[in-house]
């Protein structure tokens, strides 16, 4: 079965929100219910601000697999570099092969370009490993993040 991805619609709004909640609900962990939501709402809303203006032209596009939403994506193609902005897939249906179908897909896609992806991801975050087996290079580092990159 190959992960598909679509254009996210307003219809997908609360899917991507519970993802988003599913994702950061651990940070939040032994919080008040009502608090947790209160602060996962600003955080998502946040996000979201900072991604649109960021990148404005990003495709924002929903992972589908075996007919079923599982996750998200956000790049913004310029003429020289795929930058994934975001990418996020159900905590659930995490390292069962699902991300790195995708990935690759995209790899092949860029490299039929001549061009490479580039991304930023938490160095605590245990998709760093993935990205790894899949060739992408760190390239910089900050006090939180790393700066990969694959050709």
């Amino acid at each position: 079965m190959l992960v598909e991805a679509k254009p996210v619609t307003s219809l997908d709004d609360d899917f991507l929100k519970n993802l988003f909640f599913e994702i950061k609900s651990d940070i939040f962990r032994g919080m008040p219910k009502e608090l947790q939501s209160s602060l996962l709402n600003l955080q998502f809303q946040s996000q979201q601000q900072h991604y649109y203006s960021h990148w404005p032209d990003a495709e924002h596009k929903l992972l589908i697999y075996n007919k079923m939403a599982i996750g998200q994506v956000i790049i913004d193609k310029s003429e020289h570099i795929f930058h994934i902005v975001d990418i996020s897939i159900i905590p659930s249906l995490q390292k069962q092969g699902i991300g790195t179908q995708y990935l690759l897909s995209l790899i092949e896609e860029a490299q039929n370009k001549k061009m490479s992806i580039k991304l930023s991801v938490d160095k605590n975050n245990h998709a760093l490993t993935l990205y790894k087996r899949l060739g992408f290079k760190i390239v910089a580092d900050d006090q939180t993040h790393y700066a990969m990159e694959v050709c």
